[in-house]
Formats: structure tokens, sequence, C-alpha cells
């Protein structure tokens, strides 16, 4: 079946609601934590977001042995991949990360690279998503001792092609509007829809 004939036919699927769509994309529809117990929402308009995409679907950077990152299992399944992410407060904690050779992850490292770390801090991800999807950033939440981040999936613009059986990953940079002291967890959600959310960003964006 050619490319752009099973975009169409995600798309109809996906109308049919975002549990259907959580279903097909081969993604997790997982959310991680309960949205009633998230801090404080971060304005959207305080926050600078950049995501990339490598098609190859090859990780992004390395972390520092010793750091988790934030690793956690996919539920989802994406042939076992993993979903890492890390709260850079200080240059500490930016030096426990290595970025790869590749053009995403350099654009990633030069926005990691712009953050003042003085006056604010980093929040960074990297995840597979389906090839024939994009990442959408829902929400930032600022918690009594660490931020969390609120992401969800959406298909990707028709005029994209991509095989529905590919797997990318997708890299998110967050730069936040406050320092990192005292500020030690971190953690993530993601939909396997975004459906009728407002999103505050995502791959497609102007400016990001």
């Amino acid at each position: 079946m050619p490319e752009l004939s099973r975009r169409r036919a995600l798309r109809a699927v996906a109308t049919a609601g975002a549990v259907t769509l959580a279903g097909c994309s081969g993604g997790s529809s997982v959310t991680r934590e309960d949205p009633s117990d998230r801090g404080d929402p971060v304005p959207p308009t305080d926050l600078e977001v950049l995501f990339v995409r490598d098609p190859g679907g090859e990780p992004l950077f390395d972390i520092e042995s010793g750091s988790d990152g934030g690793a956690t299992p996919d539920d989802g399944g994406i042939e076992g991949r993993r979903t890492r992410s890390e709260y850079l407060r200080d240059a500490e904690s930016r030096d426990r990360i290595t970025f790869r050779s590749t053009q995403a992850a350099e654009e990633l490292r030069t926005f990691v690279d712009g953050t003042d770390f003085d006056s604010g801090s980093l929040y960074l991800l990297e995840r597979p998503v389906s090839a024939c999807y994009e990442a959408r950033l829902v929400g930032v939440y600022r918690e009594e001792d660490g931020v969390t981040v609120d992401l969800c999936q959406s298909l990707r613009p028709t005029d994209i092609v991509c095989s529905a059986g590919g797997i990318d990953t997708v890299g998110l940079g967050v730069r936040l509007p406050f320092p990192g002291n005292g500020l030690d967890g971190h953690d993530w959600s993601w939909r396997g829809g975004c459906g009728t959310l407002r999103t505050v960003a995502g791959e497609g964006d102007e400016g990001q």
C-alpha cells in the first residue's frame, strides 16, 4: 500500500477518537501521573521550546554513567526502545550530557548550550515515536521539588511521506523561566493521542 494511502487510512481512524489513535500508532497511551496531582502550570509564554527529529531512530544524547537520566521502559513496546529525560539545573548537570554527532543532536545541543543557568533551567527528553506521528507539548508544571512535562502525539501533515512501520527519535528541549536550585525531581507523561487538547507547541510549529 502506498505510504500516503496509509496516512489517509490512519487519519480516518484518528477521527474515531484518541483511544483508537493510540492503538494504531504503535506508541504508548500511558500517562505516568494523575493530572490532578500536578503542580502549578508554567505559562506557555514563559517557555522556549525546541523539537528535533532523527528519522534514523538513533539516540540523541548520552548521560554520564551513574545517572539513569529518568530512563523508563516505553510501555507501548516500540521495539523495546526507551524514553530518557533529564532536568538540567546548572552547568554541572549540563556536563553530564554528551550529544551524538547527528544534525538533530547538534540542534538540540546548541539549544541547551544557549541556556543561562543563572536565571533559568532546562528539561531535556528523547523518545521513540512512530514515523507518521509527531510529538506535541501539552504543558509544563512546576512541582514542590521538580518539574513535570505533559506530551501527546498526533498525525503529521499529509504532505510528509513516511513509513507507517518506521520509528523515529524525537528530542525535546524546554527552557524554563526559573533556576533549578532545590528542584531535583522530574517526570513526564505521554498521551497516545492529542484529541481536543490545546497544545503549547509541536514539531511542526514555526519558530521552534
